[in-house]
């Protein structure tokens, strides 16, 4: 099956209310409509955002056997690693993004990523992005984490049943033929 990065954005929220103990809602992936307010009056808040998507090696292609004359079905198989940028806003931001952090580590959080398919690669520094908000200063923390992913999709090739070949030769004379190549 293709990547669905809705079900990946799914995924690394639940990951995230794992380790963190934050509620459901406090915790919303970028394709959701979040809020423009600041946060700071409304407590601590993560946002998520896959910010890179990047095919690992050449994709593989299978063909299964078919009897002549038969369609084809075709496999194509490859590797993603994508990486996610989590935000945290709010007085406990900087706690939050090291229990991310903390929770690729644990027994509980590499269970819940390999159940999900993802297989954690790396992760950066925990960053201060704090700035002012509405005239208020928002404390803010992020970490980019890198996973590992594997898609593949299965589509239908048509077999060819005929073609019909045409064959000119000029020269000293013209002749045209046409032939059909059947299976």
């Amino acid at each position: 099956m293709a990547v669905d990065y809705k079900q990946v954005y799914r995924n690394l929220h639940d990951y995230v209310v794992l380790v963190t103990g934050l509620p459901n809602e406090s915790v919303r992936p970028t394709y959701e409509n979040a809020s423009s307010q600041p946060t700071q009056d409304r407590g601590l808040l993560c946002s998520i955002n896959i910010i890179n998507q990047t095919e690992i090696g050449i994709d593989a292609r299978n063909y299964n056997d078919q009897q002549a004359g038969e369609d084809l079905d075709e496999d194509v198989i490859g590797d993603r690693n994508i990486t996610a940028s989590i935000k945290a806003y709010g007085e406990l931001a900087a706690d939050t993004c090291e229990k991310i952090v903390l929770g690729l580590k644990s027994a509980a959080g590499a269970e819940f990523l390999n159940t999900k398919e993802l297989g954690y690669l790396r992760h950066g520094s925990i960053l201060n992005i704090s700035s002012i908000q509405n005239g208020g200063f928002e404390k803010r923390n992020q970490v980019d984490v890198e996973f590992h992913i594997k898609t593949s999709v299965t589509a239908e090739v048509n077999a060819i049943q005929s073609a019909v070949i045409g064959v000119a030769f000029y020269g000293s004379g013209e002749i045209t033929e046409q032939i059909e190549v059947t299976q």
